[in-house]
């Protein structure tokens, strides 16, 4: 729990200290490589949370490791190792994610279907969904395969679901013919 406000106190200064700049795109992508960096990389984790490094050596480290970074991160990372909260660096990239998507009304949305959709179809289920969506609001959009579905798909933007599946339509089906008592004439 206390990673979680660290990392939210920490996200939002730095958003902050962004705000205005022609780099918050730039600071945007190199946070979804860090968060992806420190999720995936075991030992980068491992780096960020020993306490036997002190900070002048990882903040080194870090430097030669992120040396394509802007200015303002490598800064920005560096600050977080001198305060002694690199165990939550994922945590705060993730937040800054999540603090850059709202301002910019970018929302996630998961396609879920039967088959791998192309991009026509992704398109053609987006315009519908869009209807609904405030104005100005784009999405980001990732396509899960789960051949359980059958057929059409599953569209979840935040915490709102549409269900067009085959499987969920036999489901409602099979529900129905439960609670009517359905008696077959033979």
């Amino acid at each position: 729990m206390a990673h979680f406000r660290v990392a939210k106190r920490y996200a939002k200064g730095f958003m902050d200290f962004l705000s205005g700049s022609d780099k918050e795109e730039m600071v945007m992508q190199e946070m979804l490589q860090l968060r992806d960096l420190v999720k995936s990389n075991r030992d980068l984790k491992n780096f960020f949370a020993s306490p036997i490094i002190d900070y002048k050596k990882k903040t080194q480290i870090m430097n030669n490791v992120f040396a394509d970074y802007s200015e303002e991160s490598r800064t920005f990372l560096s600050l977080i190792i001198r305060q002694d909260r690199s165990l939550a660096i994922g945590e705060i990239a993730a937040e800054f994610i999540q603090l850059y998507k709202a301002k910019n009304n970018i929302k996630d949305a998961t396609i879920t279907s039967a088959q791998k959709l192309d991009q026509a179809q992704i398109d053609a289920i987006l315009s519908k969904a869009k209807e609904t969506l405030p104005a100005g609001t784009s999405l980001e959009v990732l396509n899960k395969v789960d051949p359980s579905l059958i057929g059409g798909f599953i569209l979840r933007i935040d915490d709102k679901q549409f269900d067009a599946s085959i499987s969920s339509k036999m489901n409602k089906i099979r529900k129905e013919f439960d609670s009517k008592h359905y008696i077959p004439k033979v």
